[in-house]
Protein backbone atom coordinates (compact mmCIF):
# COMPACT_ATOMS: atom_id res chain seq x y z
CA UNK A 1 0.00 0.00 0.00
CA UNK A 2 1.20 3.42 -0.74
CA UNK A 3 2.40 6.00 2.16
CA UNK A 4 0.08 9.09 2.60
CA UNK A 5 2.40 12.15 2.65
CA UNK A 6 1.24 15.60 1.68
CA UNK A 7 3.14 17.19 -1.12
CA UNK A 8 2.69 20.97 -2.08
CA UNK A 9 3.35 20.82 -5.17
CA UNK A 10 2.96 24.31 -7.03
CA UNK A 11 4.97 24.31 -10.35
CA UNK A 12 6.46 22.20 -12.72
CA UNK A 13 10.21 22.10 -10.61
CA UNK A 14 7.72 20.79 -7.70
CA UNK A 15 6.10 18.32 -9.30
CA UNK A 16 9.27 17.12 -10.57
CA UNK A 17 11.04 16.94 -7.43
CA UNK A 18 8.47 15.51 -6.01
CA UNK A 19 8.59 12.38 -9.05
CA UNK A 20 12.68 12.28 -8.39
CA UNK A 21 11.80 11.78 -4.31
CA UNK A 22 9.91 8.58 -5.27
CA UNK A 23 12.36 4.91 -4.66
CA UNK A 24 10.63 4.52 -8.14
CA UNK A 25 11.24 5.85 -10.85
CA UNK A 26 7.86 7.46 -12.16
CA UNK A 27 5.75 7.98 -15.82
CA UNK A 28 4.15 11.41 -15.76
CA UNK A 29 1.43 11.80 -18.29
CA UNK A 30 1.35 15.90 -19.36
CA UNK A 31 -2.19 17.19 -20.47
CA UNK A 32 -2.71 20.54 -21.56
CA UNK A 33 -6.42 21.29 -21.85
CA UNK A 34 -8.42 24.35 -22.92
CA UNK A 35 -11.60 25.41 -22.46
CA UNK A 36 -14.06 25.23 -25.07
CA UNK A 37 -17.97 24.99 -25.61
CA UNK A 38 -20.18 22.31 -27.03
CA UNK A 39 -21.81 22.88 -30.66
CA UNK A 40 -24.90 22.73 -28.71
CA UNK A 41 -24.62 24.82 -26.26
CA UNK A 42 -28.28 26.44 -25.53
CA UNK A 43 -27.83 30.67 -25.35
CA UNK A 44 -27.38 30.62 -21.55
CA UNK A 45 -24.48 28.57 -21.59
CA UNK A 46 -22.92 30.70 -24.68
CA UNK A 47 -23.48 34.04 -22.82
CA UNK A 48 -22.06 32.35 -19.98
CA UNK A 49 -19.13 30.91 -21.76
CA UNK A 50 -18.73 34.59 -22.81
CA UNK A 51 -18.43 35.66 -19.61
CA UNK A 52 -15.46 33.34 -18.41
CA UNK A 53 -18.00 30.55 -16.78
CA UNK A 54 -18.47 26.97 -17.88
CA UNK A 55 -17.77 24.76 -20.75
CA UNK A 56 -15.83 21.80 -21.56
CA UNK A 57 -12.12 20.97 -20.93
CA UNK A 58 -10.92 19.72 -24.29
CA UNK A 59 -7.58 18.26 -24.96
CA UNK A 60 -5.35 20.05 -26.78
CA UNK A 61 -1.97 17.68 -26.68
CA UNK A 62 -0.17 15.39 -24.44
CA UNK A 63 3.10 14.18 -23.43
CA UNK A 64 4.16 10.90 -22.26
CA UNK A 65 7.69 10.63 -20.55
CA UNK A 66 9.98 7.42 -20.14
CA UNK A 67 10.51 5.48 -17.11
CA UNK A 68 13.37 6.62 -16.79
CA UNK A 69 13.39 10.39 -17.45
CA UNK A 70 11.95 10.93 -13.87
CA UNK A 71 14.51 9.23 -11.53
CA UNK A 72 15.72 9.86 -8.01
CA UNK A 73 19.00 11.87 -8.41
CA UNK A 74 22.24 9.71 -7.14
Amino acid sequence: MGSNVDMDINTFDDLLRAARQQPDPQRLLLVFAGASLSPDASTAQRAAFEAGVGGELAPLMWRATCRSTVRARP
